[in-house]
């Protein structure tokens, strides 16, 4: 039984293989390279998750607290941004387990609603929002951007009027009404 089974394998290795076409390779070193691409992305991925209590829900939006940078502290800023009275609008984060009612004792100044995750609206000027930024129970002071501050049915009301308008003014311009 041995002579044979040596004689089977020695006629498969001495039969040729059949070469790839150059299609095959092709798609063969295709899927290696996705594959190896896959791989580093989920890696790299993985290598740095996104803390999910440091991102801010709003607006059918996410900020990433760890990404964006957050206002200096009250120590850092000049006297003249000390003075400043311009009231600005403020997001301010803090950590999980902070009670915000004794941070706003803390601090001296009531924070407006709750934002998901741990964040709360603040009007303000900058000097305050930066003595929330000391804070050791705040973990991010951000300014809160103006497409943030108005209802987005508002926004696009005002979308309706506005194209309503320029097409009136088109219409009044090429009949020479205007």
């Amino acid at each position: 039984a041995m002579p044979l089974q040596a004689s089977m394998e020695e006629d498969e290795a001495a039969t040729p293989r059949p070469r790839q076409s150059a299609a095959q390779t092709a798609r063969t070193c295709t899927l290696i390279f996705n594959s190896v691409l896959f791989l580093a992305m989920c890696t790299s991925a993985c290598a740095k998750p996104k803390d999910f209590e440091r991102l801010i829900f709003v607006a059918n939006e996410e900020i990433d607290t760890q990404q964006e940078t957050s206002i200096p502290g009250i120590e850092k800023l000049s006297a003249a941004q000390r003075r400043s009275t311009t009231v600005s609008q403020w997001y301010v984060q803090v950590q999980p387990e902070a009670n915000a009612r004794d941070i706003e004792k803390r601090v001296g100044v009531k924070l407006g609603h709750y934002i998901p995750n741990n964040a709360y609206v603040l009007a303000s000027d900058k000097a305050t929002a930066a003595k929330f930024s000391s804070d050791p129970a705040v973990v991010w002071v951000g300014n809160r951007p103006a497409t943030h501050k108005v209802s987005p049915a508002l926004l696009a009301q005002r979308k309706q009027q506005m194209d309503g308008f320029n097409s009136t003014a088109k219409r009044r311009k090429g009949s020479g009404l205007v």
